[in-house]
């Protein structure tokens, strides 16, 4: 197999890394920002969830486009692996914050949220 050019990206990179640079430091940056004005170990789950969940768009957008066009690749399998264990890691730091932060209304925000999440997903699909 050959090295991979300057020009071209490793198959994982592509498929695992997001390509947006402004995004990493508008996910980052609040979650940084909250742990330092109130540490806490449900704060550092949900800024650790906000990562995942910012790095586990770029795979799911990949094999959510790979499917809707009708076709199955090699980065398609290695898309929907990488999503599987980012969402596995996703829903155990959200489930850990809700514990941690112990509130019973915790999963308002997510009921919320899901309508909305659900449309920027179709679009991004589109």
């Amino acid at each position: 197999m050959a090295e991979p050019t300057t020009s071209e990206r490793p198959k994982w990179r592509v498929v695992a890394v997001p390509a947006e640079h402004g995004g990493w430091g508008l996910t980052l940056e609040p979650g940084l920002l909250g742990l330092l004005v109130a540490p806490s170990w449900a704060g550092l789950c949900l800024a650790a969830a906000a990562m995942v969940a910012f790095v586990m768009r770029t795979p799911l957008k990949v094999a959510a486009i790979d499917r809707r066009r009708g076709r199955r690749l090699p980065r398609t399998d290695l898309a929907r692996r990488v999503a599987a264990v980012e969402g596995l890691v996703l829903i155990a730091l959200v489930a850990a914050t809700a514990v941690l932060a112990a509130g019973t209304w915790w999963w308002v925000p997510l009921v919320v949220a899901a309508p909305l999440a659900a449309v920027e997903a179709w679009y991004d699909v589109r």
